[in-house]
């Protein structure tokens, strides 16, 4: 082999090294902007939750508020005790309110048909005070 030959390969070899040096950097690259992408996709995804749960919360308070109103003027078509109070009215059906449900944890378990909401009392009321609901 000439002197010309080695030198070329050489050369070709230098090269080939160069080029894969520069793929590996571009691969090294591309795996930091991946790893930076996945980085603010988790933040915006924190965010959303965070934002969204604060959101969540008062829009629950709305509906509790909306609710309880209607508790309010569904135990007053009871005419036995439709002059006591709300908090007598609650008593006297054996009903909590909403935010006692609320703050016990079962808000959102809470069926209105329940035996353990609405007792065999309560029930008897609402019979007997014939209330045409349509």
């Amino acid at each position: 082999m000439s002197t010309v030959t080695t030198i070329i390969i050489i050369i070709i070899i230098i090269i080939i090294i160069i080029i894969i040096i520069i793929i590996i950097i571009i691969i090294i690259i591309i795996i930091i902007i991946i790893i930076i992408i996945i980085i603010i996709i988790i933040i915006i995804i924190i965010i959303i939750i965070i934002s969204s749960s604060s959101s969540s919360s008062s829009r629950k308070k709305k509906h509790i508020v909306k609710l309880e109103k209607v508790k309010k003027h569904a135990t007053k078509l009871v005419p036995e005790i439709c002059n006591l109070s709300y908090e007598e009215r609650l008593r006297e059906l054996d009903l909590p309110s909403l935010e006692a449900r609320r703050m016990r944890g079962i808000f959102d378990d809470w069926n209105p048909l329940s035996e353990e909401v609405v007792n065999a009392n309560s029930i008897n009321s609402f019979k007997e005070s014939k209330i045409n609901i349509t």
